[in-house]
Order: structure tokens, then C-alpha cells, then sequence
């Protein structure tokens, strides 16, 4: 009788061990399908407009990263932005111009890798664009007229007192 019981204990004890091991592989089979769900690439949301997105002197919001907008106005002032990371090895200098807006806010706009000069643009445009929060680490020494990082508290004036947050990274002009 006893080794009955102590057989029955054994088996038991292996049935039990056999369905918490199957059990925690359908577990972690639902975790690897929501992880799948919750990275999976997402569409690219629908065209905006810059000032429904966010707001200008005010820190961007989270909803506005890496949308794409687009906003009306003149070109200004152009700026070098040096050394920037396009890939691993490879570093360039930017085409960074500020648009000034008809509200008369205005917002940095990453144009082109420079090749050789600044494209004169005295007239009104319309552009399309990736916005993208500003850069904290500096890649560059500045010199006048070039920026050490992308980032419009390095270009606030009294001339341009409200800019938005970010830059926008040109798709179409």
C-alpha cells in the first residue's frame, strides 16, 4: 500500500511539473505576441499641420515627435550645422535655415547636406518635413553663422523670441 501511494505521489508530482512547464510556454508565447504587436512598425500618420501639433516657446509634445508637418513662410537667416551623424562612419555639415512663419513664429528647418554654398531663397515656401526634437549633445565647435548642435535655444533673439520646439527635416519644398 505504501509504495502504491508513493508511486501515485511520484506521478503526480511529474504531471504537475509537466503542465506548469507547458503552461509557462503558452505565457511566454503571449508575451513574445504582444512584444511582436507593440513594435511592430506603424504607418506613418497623416499630413499636419505644424501649429496643430505643437505650440511655439513650449517644450514639444510627445504626439508631435517624429510626425510629419508642414508650415508655411519665408526663409531668414541660414546656419551650418557641422559634423552631423548621417551614418556610422560618415559625418556632414547641414543646410540649417529658420522659417518665419506668417503667425511670426518661426521653426529651424534642416534643408540638405551643404556641398559648397547656401542656395539664395528670398521667397515664400511651403514645406513638408519630418519634425524631430531637439539635439542635447553638441558635435561641433561653433563658429559665427554655424550651430553646434541643432537647437533653437541657440538661435532665440529678440528677433525671433517664439520658435518651436525641434527642427523639421525637409521632404519636399
Amino acid at each position: 500500500m505504501k509504495q502504491m501511494l508513493s508511486r501515485a505521489a511520484t506521478i503526480l508530482i511529474w504531471l504537475s511539473l509537466i503542465y506548469a512547464c507547458y503552461e509557462l510556454g503558452i505565457w511566454q508565447l503571449h508575451r513574445a505576441q504582444a512584444l511582436n504587436v507593440a513594435t511592430a512598425p506603424k504607418p506613418d500618420q497623416p499630413l499636419i499641420e505644424l501649429n496643430k501639433i505643437a505650440s511655439p516657446g513650449m517644450n514639444m509634445p510627445i504626439k508631435a515627435v517624429n510626425r510629419i508637418v508642414s508650415a508655411d513662410g519665408t526663409y531668414s537667416t541660414s546656419y551650418i550645422a557641422r559634423d552631423q551623424k548621417l551614418s556610422e562612419d560618415l559625418l556632414a555639415n547641414f543646410d540649417v535655415r529658420l522659417l518665419k512663419l506668417s503667425t511670426g513664429h518661426a521653426v529651424l528647418v534642416v534643408r540638405e547636406v551643404l556641398a559648397n554654398e547656401f542656395d539664395l531663397i528670398d521667397q515664400p515656401v511651403s514645406i513638408t518635413g519630418r519634425l524631430y526634437p531637439r539635439q542635447n549633445v553638441d558635435r561641433a565647435f561653433a563658429k559665427p553663422g554655424e550651430l553646434s548642435r541643432i537647437d533653437p535655444a541657440l538661435v532665440v533673439s529678440k528677433e525671433n523670441p517664439f520658435l518651436y520646439d525641434g527642427y523639421i527635416i525637409l521632404q519636399s519644398e
